[in-house]
């Protein structure tokens, strides 16, 4: 461990720290560091309305595929979630 830099990981923490999330969150904030691909999902996303698929890749411009990984990071991350009509963007908590 000494020669090649290890790290003992013991708990979710030690990744937590590791990965850059040393506030306890889970996965890091949707809004955070977004890529433009991001950006354009998010936008192309209502807060009250669920919009399908291909509503989401006509309004921001991005083929279906693209679309679904941007929303599969999303959901993950807690910034939409998936309903039975379709997809929409989930207000931020306060911290």
């Amino acid at each position: 461990m000494r020669e090649y830099d290890a790290r003992c990981i013991t708990s979710s923490d030690d990744v937590r720290e590791l990965a850059g999330w040393g506030d306890g969150a889970l996965f890091p904030d949707p809004m955070d560091d977004r890529t433009d691909r991001t950006t354009r999902v998010i936008d192309a996303l209502s807060v009250r309305t669920e919009k399908d698929l291909a509503q989401i890749a006509r309004s921001s411009g991005l083929a279906p595929a693209e679309v679904e990984v941007e929303l599969g990071l999303l959901a993950l991350a807690g910034g939409v979630e998936q309903g039975s009509r379709g997809w929409r963007r989930v207000v931020s908590r306060a911290r």
